[in-house]
């Protein structure tokens, strides 16, 4: 449970910070090497098998996930100066300093190993705990070193003013307590490598969401990306391994044992 906390906080913590050094592209791009770390390591401390045809989705998904966020270290046609709006019109504020973007990508790369940290202790907690528990946990960690890190860098405590700002900040506490509790339901019940895929398809979401509310039209590039992110994730979704089937048997048979088990000491009795 402490590592679930402490892995939470240092995955959020870790990509607000590089947003303070990088530019939103370049987080995005970055943040999703977190389920390549998160299979990495569920594959080396809990056993989870990660196959071939999986690692070729999750890499192929990064592919369209680059396509989508076009960050300006490889699309040069999109870089922006700071204080400049992005060709979409986004405001972008970039850093002309390499050690803050250094700083930034540290950061970045900190943040992809607490998910995956946190990831592989929801797994490992499995079904010992309700989702409720786990997020409860997380957020009381999350809170303790919120409130530590506020002290020790003696930042100003600032108040919704507005009733927009509320709603502002009362929809990201929502969304954000929805995507965890999913987030564990699904970790219960999935092996790491498969359920941590699922999360490339929130640029999909963000993709729909943005035309909806600020009606804004993907470029081809983007809807080239989004195209590829889906067919990825469809694979490792109808994929199902021989190795996975013959662990849900065993399971099954397990269950079924121990049922006849009970049944037959009861008669006994």
């Amino acid at each position: 449970m402490i590592l679930r906390g402490l892995g939470g906080f240092v995955g959020v913590a870790g990509q607000y910070f590089a947003l303070m050094y990088l530019s939103v592209s370049d987080t995005v791009v970055m943040s999703f090497l977190a389920p390549t770390v998160t299979s990495w390591m569920a594959y080396v401390f809990l056993g989870e098998s990660y196959t071939r045809l999986e690692a070729i989705c999750g890499a192929t998904a990064f592919l369209g996930v680059v396509l989508v966020a076009r960050p300006s270290f490889i699309f040069h046609g999109y870089e922006t100066k700071s204080g400049e709006d992005a060709p979409d019109g986004t405001p972008v504020i970039e850093s002309s300093s390499a050690t803050l973007r250094l700083i930034g990508t540290c950061a970045i790369l900190l943040s992809c190993f607490g998910t995956g940290v946190s990831m592989c202790s929801m797994r490992k907690i499995g079904f010992h705990a309700h989702p409720l528990l786990t997020v409860s946990i997380f957020a009381l960690i999350t809170f303790i070193l919120s409130s530590v890190g506020v002290i020790i860098f003696q930042l100003p405590l600032q108040i919704p003013h507005t009733l927009k700002q509320w709603l502002l900040l009362s929809t990201v506490g929502i969304a954000g307590f929805v995507m965890q509790y999913l987030s564990t339901m699904g970790m219960q019940r999935e092996k790491a490598a498969r359920a941590m895929s699922m999360s490339y398809t929130q640029l999909l979401y963000t993709t729909v969401l943005e035309y909806v509310l600020f009606n804004h039209l993907p470029s081809p590039l983007t809807i080239l990306g989004s195209s590829i992110i889906i067919g990825s994730v469809m694979i490792i979704i109808l994929y199902k391994p021989e190795e996975d089937e013959d662990e849900n048997l065993d399971t099954e048979l397990s269950l079924y044992e121990d049922t006849n088990s009970m049944n037959s000491s009861d008669s006994d009795k």
